[in-house]
Protein backbone atom coordinates (compact mmCIF):
# COMPACT_ATOMS: atom_id res chain seq x y z
CA UNK A 1 0.00 0.00 0.00
CA UNK A 2 1.08 3.59 -0.86
CA UNK A 3 0.80 6.21 1.27
CA UNK A 4 1.20 9.53 -0.49
CA UNK A 5 0.90 12.86 1.47
CA UNK A 6 -0.50 16.16 0.22
CA UNK A 7 2.97 18.42 -0.32
CA UNK A 8 3.45 21.36 2.30
CA UNK A 9 6.88 23.42 1.60
CA UNK A 10 8.96 24.86 3.98
CA UNK A 11 7.71 28.34 2.77
CA UNK A 12 4.58 27.41 3.31
CA UNK A 13 5.39 26.29 6.76
CA UNK A 14 7.07 29.24 7.20
CA UNK A 15 4.27 31.58 6.39
CA UNK A 16 2.08 29.62 8.52
CA UNK A 17 4.44 29.59 11.88
CA UNK A 18 5.61 33.54 10.98
CA UNK A 19 9.23 32.30 10.53
CA UNK A 20 11.77 31.91 7.97
CA UNK A 21 12.61 29.30 5.82
CA UNK A 22 16.00 28.88 6.80
CA UNK A 23 14.11 28.80 10.12
CA UNK A 24 12.10 25.73 9.43
CA UNK A 25 14.82 24.34 7.57
CA UNK A 26 17.51 24.31 10.53
CA UNK A 27 14.42 22.73 13.27
CA UNK A 28 13.78 20.45 10.62
CA UNK A 29 17.57 19.44 10.22
CA UNK A 30 17.91 19.52 14.13
CA UNK A 31 14.68 17.32 14.82
CA UNK A 32 13.26 20.12 16.53
CA UNK A 33 9.50 20.16 15.25
CA UNK A 34 7.43 16.77 15.61
CA UNK A 35 5.57 17.53 12.17
CA UNK A 36 8.43 16.28 10.22
CA UNK A 37 11.96 15.54 9.18
CA UNK A 38 15.02 16.55 7.24
CA UNK A 39 16.93 13.62 4.86
CA UNK A 40 21.03 14.43 4.65
CA UNK A 41 21.98 13.32 1.05
CA UNK A 42 25.27 13.48 -0.54
CA UNK A 43 25.91 14.74 -4.50
CA UNK A 44 29.59 14.47 -4.89
CA UNK A 45 31.04 16.48 -2.26
CA UNK A 46 27.66 18.41 -2.00
CA UNK A 47 25.41 18.09 0.65
CA UNK A 48 21.63 18.25 0.53
CA UNK A 49 19.26 18.25 2.42
CA UNK A 50 15.22 16.77 1.37
CA UNK A 51 12.32 17.57 3.50
CA UNK A 52 9.33 15.94 4.47
CA UNK A 53 6.61 17.31 5.67
CA UNK A 54 3.28 15.40 7.10
CA UNK A 55 0.40 17.46 7.28
CA UNK A 56 -1.36 15.55 9.80
CA UNK A 57 1.08 16.10 12.07
CA UNK A 58 1.47 20.32 10.90
CA UNK A 59 -2.04 20.57 11.32
CA UNK A 60 -2.06 18.62 15.14
CA UNK A 61 1.24 21.05 15.69
CA UNK A 62 -0.64 24.43 14.15
CA UNK A 63 -4.56 24.16 14.88
CA UNK A 64 -4.85 24.74 11.14
CA UNK A 65 -7.37 22.29 9.24
CA UNK A 66 -5.43 19.83 6.80
CA UNK A 67 -7.60 21.63 4.64
CA UNK A 68 -6.31 24.41 4.64
CA UNK A 69 -2.32 23.73 4.59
Amino acid sequence: MKIVFKKVSVTRVAELLGKSPDFIRWGLQEGKFPFGTAVRTHHGERIRYNYLIIPKLLSEYTGIPEDEL
